[in-house]
């Protein structure tokens, strides 16, 4: 277990990676723009595969993740930056700074607070509801750290406790 938790937490990242990419990509296919996503994917493809073989039988399953966390830069990078010059001109500032990086900042100090916490002499059940939490407190402040989703969530516990 102590050997896979590393690799599971590196493959995290990456596809929470590849989900920021995804609302770029739904924005070019509703633009009828499919070239960008086709020569990503081909280039991504013919460079990831064999360096994600080179790496994994070097350096195992954690080479392989961290190269799968590269792939998701990669399409970030690519896919975002080329969108932005097309459509939603001089709105790529704003995105990543209000809906990425301002959100994910709040969520990364949940979990580094987390990880203050003293944990010595826990058994696997309160680590295993330590991590719940956490997660769950991280989901919360990422919400309520979203300048759209906070006023949804807020009018939907007004709805329900109206």
């Amino acid at each position: 277990v102590n050997e896979v938790v590393p690799i599971v937490g590196l493959l995290v990242i990456g596809n929470s990676l590849n989900g920021l990419a995804t609302l770029p990509y739904i924005l070019q296919l509703a633009d009828g723009w499919t070239s960008l996503a086709l020569y990503t994917d081909l280039f991504l493809s013919m460079v990831i595969f064999p360096v994600m073989y080179m790496v994994a039988v070097n350096y195992g399953g954690v080479g392989a993740a961290l190269v799968w966390i590269g792939s998701g830069l990669l399409s970030i990078v690519i896919t975002v930056i080329i969108m932005h010059r097309r459509l939603l001109k001089n709105q790529m500032n704003e995105w990543f700074i209000r809906d990425i990086l301002y959100i994910l900042s709040t969520i990364v100090i949940i979990f580094w607070l987390s990880s203050l916490v003293d944990r010595g002499g826990w058994n696997e059940y309160l680590e295993l509801s330590m991590i719940i939490a956490t997660g769950i407190m991280a989901v919360i402040v990422g919400v309520l750290s979203s300048n759209q989703l906070r006023p949804k969530l807020i009018s939907m516990i007004r709805h329900v406790y109206a």
